[in-house]
């Protein structure tokens, strides 16, 4: 089997619980990565993204990631929202246009 066979079949299955126990996380997951976006990314970073991400980012481009951010000092903090927050710890699922900026 390939990376893109496991990716596919692991994330599907991650989705169709996301549908049926939290349908707000589900909604919030982004229509797939587009050529256009992989390329630029691919262009951004300067080398081909791991096999595995693109199949994941082909799949959803990431999350509404509705969270905010607040100054404090050092820094800010992170306020996730809650239809955006479906990783441990807050983190979110970034398209392909935040994982540039990021």
């Amino acid at each position: 089997m390939s990376y893109a066979y496991d990716v596919t079949s692991s994330w599907t299955r991650i989705v169709r619980w996301l549908e049926r126990n939290a349908p707000a996380s589900a909604r919030a997951l982004n229509p797939p990565a587009t050529d256009a976006d992989i390329q630029q990314l691919n262009d951004s970073l300067g080398f081909h993204i791991p096999d595995p991400l693109e199949t994941w980012l082909r799949l959803n481009n990431g999350s509404t990631a509705k969270e905010s951010r607040i100054p404090i000092p050092g820094g800010f903090q992170l306020i996730p929202h809650v239809d955006s927050n479906m990783f441990p710890g807050g983190e979110v699922f970034l398209d392909s246009k935040s994982i540039i900026n990021q």
